[in-house]
């Protein structure tokens, strides 16, 4: 049997089939089917969408809490410096008084 016979059965149904219209809009609904299609879904880009500003907003967080650490720790090491100093003229003093006492 010929494929490409026209007294096929198949040609009879199909020449007693009424004719079908296509919609105003077949074209442009296949078209958009095939674009959508050819898409990859990713699931991980939703993931993604969040997960970005999240992580540098943590960041960001974690970078300034360390640096107010990082300040408190100067502050507090700053003011003992300056409190050893306040107390120089008086270690000073004290390490004179001393020394004269050996000597004397």
């Amino acid at each position: 049997m010929d494929d490409f016979n026209e007294k096929d059965a198949l040609w009879d149904l199909l020449g007693r089939a009424r004719p079908v219209k296509a919609s105003p809009y077949f074209v442009r609904k296949v078209l958009r089917e095939v674009k959508e299609s050819g898409r990859p879904s990713r699931p991980q880009a939703a993931f993604l969408r969040w997960l970005i500003p999240a992580s540098a907003f943590a960041a960001v967080v974690i970078g300034w809490t360390a640096s107010q650490w990082q300040h408190d720790q100067s502050v507090a090491e700053f003011n003992e410096y300056f409190d050893t100093i306040a107390d120089l003229p008086s270690l000073v003093a004290q390490e004179d008084v001393s020394l004269w006492a050996e000597t004397h």
